[in-house]
This record gives structure tokens, sequence and C-alpha cells, in this order.
């Protein structure tokens, strides 16, 4: 399945992956954060508090 980088400002510095997934008739995708970003000591959570560690799920109805 298809994968996006996702990337923040003009150095394009990554912070991680979003992949998208197909199950039959459903579909969602993940996002996990790049161990770089994670060492990163200006680094941020795009979600404050996703459930499940590092990965963020989001379905039909967006984020959880």
């Amino acid at each position: 399945m298809p994968v996006a980088t996702v990337a923040l400002g003009d150095r394009k510095i990554i912070v991680g992956r979003l992949h998208f997934e197909a199950d039959g008739r459903r579909q969602f995708s993940a996002f996990t954060y790049d161990p770089a970003w994670l060492e990163n000591g200006a680094a941020f959570a795009l979600c404050p508090a996703p459930p499940g560690g590092h990965v963020l799920r989001f379905g039909p109805r967006g984020c959880p």
C-alpha cells in the first residue's frame, strides 16, 4: 500500500511516515514517527496523546 513521508519546514525535516491500508471495503491509515524525530531535541508530538505509543491510527472518521 502507499506510504507518504511527512516532513516539516523548508529543511524538510522528516517527522514520520503515513501508511495507507485497505482491508476489503475498510480503509485506514497509520502514522509512525521517524526514530530520528523522536530523538530530536526540538521534536513535538503531532497528537499529544496517541493511543498505543508512537503509532497514530486513522479511520474513515479521522483522528481517534
